[in-house]
């Protein structure tokens, strides 16, 4: 699939005794108008770095739009996912609302933004 407007990065891990590049262990899909779309990691690799690694790299990419007059970087998260709503505040976000349904009925998700125009 291609779509110029969107990229798509992949953490990987290595797989012991194999001859392989590794496994995808988690992945972040980024917007070129400066929303990241989705960021997962599998259960067993969580908490290791790999999606701080991958929200890091999404900021890179996503400064290259902001030097085109993107200035500002949103996402949702679920309302209920502390750990993540944790390490989008530690990348500079803050929350700007909640979208209530926005997983389904009764799931809600909390709107998070971050000023990149200084």
């Amino acid at each position: 699939l291609r779509n110029k407007g969107v990229r798509v990065l992949l953490a990987m891990a290595p797989i012991e005794g194999q001859d392989v590049e590794g496994i995808a262990v988690g992945f972040v899909v980024v917007e070129r108008g400066g929303k990241i779309m989705k960021l997962g990691v599998l259960s067993g690799y969580r908490r290791r770095g790999a999606g701080g690694q991958l929200l890091d790299e999404a900021l890179a990419v996503l400064a290259g739009y902001f030097r085109k007059g993107y200035l500002c970087a949103s996402l949702h998260v679920d309302s209920t996912n502390v750990a993540a709503i944790g390490l989008y505040e530690s990348r500079g976000f803050i929350q700007d609302g909640i979208v209530v349904d926005y997983y389904g009925a009764g799931r809600n998700a909390i709107r998070m933004l971050r000023d990149n125009s200084t």
